[in-house]
């Protein structure tokens, strides 16, 4: 069976009514969303380190509106509750931005940008200068933030119409025409099918999940995060996982391991194949346990020389990551993405079709108009090219079309692969810094260019949610361009007001202390042109070494999946061996319960661990702002 048979899943081959899900009561939930939801995000997001709630927020408002609807009566259709599932993205994305605005002030009057000696060269386009006094002010309705909002609008709007293009084009190759499983995409799915459709045996299932998952959510992140915001953290779980590291070294010197304690971990293994969870606790346990350990003891690379023991797990995959493993990564995940395609270029030439004409039916509705097409492309990726042009003139022009269009496309064939087929993608990490060093450009300007990569990963996730719920993907792009701007304005006001309630970072506000000077540091590193970073020699062999092994997995048809395997190797050790976890207790409940019972369920299962998690978190950060609230009081 070759790779493409493999990853491929049986559709039903009965035409399907897809139906909108924009109605009023999904644009409403969507606004609840936005004024209820956000400041819990902003507040989790400035006070703790590690935790995103983002995720906990589609379940939550889920629960709350197919409950309400009910009660009146008129229950909430699934079309709508994917409508409103898949756009709680603009409860939370929005924010990094703004937060985002904030650190850059702050880089321009660090010490460190001071030290590098680059905070003159700080284009105010990028930041208000020192001088113009914001950061005492503590506001963004200052004449010198004009530039930079308007920079952040005008990026952040040509891309979401340059992702929409390649997200079109990845819905073409691997939901039409490859036909991925998609797993974890199946776990949404599911839970909007039980919560909508109320099927009896799955309701109860997704219950005693929800109960279970709710209760370690509480012991692992309600408790601690309220006692936090009460000033004594109660901590009984840590996250996000437990460090053996030290154990580790005084056998392996340099090696690395932890256990991740987030239960979401255990679903996904619950839901992957097990063939793919195997694969990338291999490329993973490879990384930190053999590869990392033989580079120290045989003092090969600068990531030798700066592993020091008593270095926790997350010290050193950071550390290995930036003195190593960036550029092999790079390579791997390259040759992993395009190497199938390659194996079987019918697959994408029969995607460039965009389905006019096909013989096959369609499974996700109707091909995307080729004016969307045409219009998305030049609007998207032609905006972001001349906008960064217009900021900087003499940076070279071959370079900002090698990075908004070539590394888009490379990574969506990539990335959604990957997606695809383990539920699970990464970004090939540092190609702005590549794209600069590439081109040649002294100046320190280009380093502040709002660099865009838009590869539609995101885009084609909600499309394949989209197919199997019958729900017209049209209805979903006018959903989110119609809630986008008002997502905008009310982070920019909610963002505000946490920044005149107290400075960031500050007591209040801690976790930018902790993580801005390790940012500043990075970037004023590169901006000062590093020196043995990256070997582009790297890139090249282990390109070609993964092309060879996953042509050759593919050739003897291995149970080993080498595009696994690299996802693997960009992710954590303790997330991989608790997912492993998920597949061995999987493993286990087949055998007990038998693999129809399991394959039916299993997903429910998972949705439930993200539902009992995600109100857990919900109600911890609720918790933790009234207990800030009540701190505040002047009495």
């Amino acid at each position: 069976m070759s790779m493409e048979e493999d990853n491929k899943v049986e559709e039903p081959v009965a035409v399907k009514e897809f139906k909108s899900g924009l109605t009023w009561r999904s644009v409403f939930a969507c606004i609840y969303m936005i004024f209820v939801f956000t400041p819990a995000i902003i507040w989790f997001r400035l006070s703790i380190v590690g935790v995103a709630v983002g995720g906990a927020v589609s379940f939550c408002t889920l629960l709350i509106f197919v409950e309400i609807s009910r009660l009146s009566g008129n229950p909430i259709t699934k079309h709508e509750a994917v409508i409103l599932f898949n756009l709680a993205v603009l409860a939370s994305l929005p924010t990094n931005y703004f937060i985002n605005m904030i650190y850059r002030e702050y880089f321009v009057l660090s010490d460190i940008a001071h030290r590098f000696g680059v905070s003159q060269y700080v284009p105010t386009w990028y930041a208000p200068p020192a001088e113009s006094g914001v950061w005492e002010l503590r506001t963004f309705l200052h004449p010198a933030w004009i530039m930079p909002f308007f920079v952040l609008f005008a990026s952040s709007f040509f891309a979401i119409f340059s992702g929409l293009f390649f997200g079109l084009l990845a819905r073409e190759i691997y939901i039409e025409t490859e036909r991925l499983p998609f797993p974890l995409q199946m776990v949404n799915v599911d839970a909007v099918v039980t919560l909508t459709e109320r099927q009896e045996d799955r309701l109860a299932i997704l219950t005693y999940a929800s109960i279970v998952s709710l209760i370690y959510g509480v012991l692992l992140y309600t408790i601690p995060t309220a006692s936090g915001a009460f000033g004594n953290m109660i901590r009984f779980i840590p996250v996000p996982w437990i460090d053996f590291t030290y154990e580790i070294e005084k056998m392996l010197p340099g090696g690395a391991f932890g256990i991740g304690t987030d239960l979401v971990l255990i679903a996904m293994g619950l839901m992957l194949p097990f063939r793919v969870v195997l694969s990338m606790f291999i490329g993973s346990l490879a990384i930190f346990m053999v590869l990392n350990p033989l580079l120290v003891n045989l003092k090969m690379t600068n990531w030798a020389t700066r592993w020091t023991p008593g270095m926790d797990f997350s010290l050193i995959w950071r550390e290995s990551t930036l003195w190593f493993w960036a550029c092999p990564v790079i390579g791997m995940a390259l040759a992993a993405g395009v190497t199938p395609i390659l194996m079987h270029p019918r697959t994408i030439a029969k995607a460039f079709k965009f389905g006019y004409g096909g013989s096959e039916e369609r499974i996700s509705g109707n091909p995307p108009p080729k004016w969307l097409m045409i219009f998305s492309f030049l609007f998207g990726a032609g905006g972001l090219i001349a906008l960064n042009w217009w900021l900087v003139p003499d940076f070279p022009l071959w370079a900002l079309f090698l990075f908004q269009v070539v590394f888009p496309f490379l990574l969506m064939i990539t990335q959604v692969r990957m997606l695809g087929v383990t539920g699970q993608s990464f970004s090939p990490p540092y190609l702005s810094q590549l794209t600069i060093l590439a081109s040649g450009y002294t100046k320190y300007d280009a380093w502040f260019l709002p660099f865009q990569l838009t590869p539609g990963t995101w885009w084609c996730s909600n499309f394949k949610i989209c197919q199997l719920t019958e729900t017209k993907i049209e209805s979903w792009i006018k959903a989110y361009l119609l809630c986008w701007p008002l997502a905008m304005i009310m982070v920019f006001v909610y963002v505000s007001f946490f920044w005149q309630m107290a400075p960031i970072p500050s007591a209040l506000f801690p976790a930018p202390a902790i993580e801005w000077p390790v940012t500043a540091t990075y970037q004023a590193i590169w901006i000062t042109r590093p020196i043995g970073f990256f070997d582009p020699l790297l890139i090249i062999e282990f390109f070609i070494g993964t092309a060879i092994l996953t042509a050759l997995f593919d050739f003897l048809h291995l149970p080993i999946s080498m595009l696994s395997v690299v996802v693997g190797v960009n992710t954590p050790l303790p997330s991989t061996f608790s997912m492993f976890i998920g597949a061995i207790i999987g493993l286990v409940l087949s055998r007990i319960f038998g693999k129809t019972w399991f394959n039916k369920y299993r997903a429910t299962i998972s949705a439930g661990f993200f539902l009992g998690e995600g109100i857990a978190v919900v109600i911890g950060t609720a918790l933790a702002l009234l207990a800030r609230a009540i701190w505040m009081r002047p009495y």
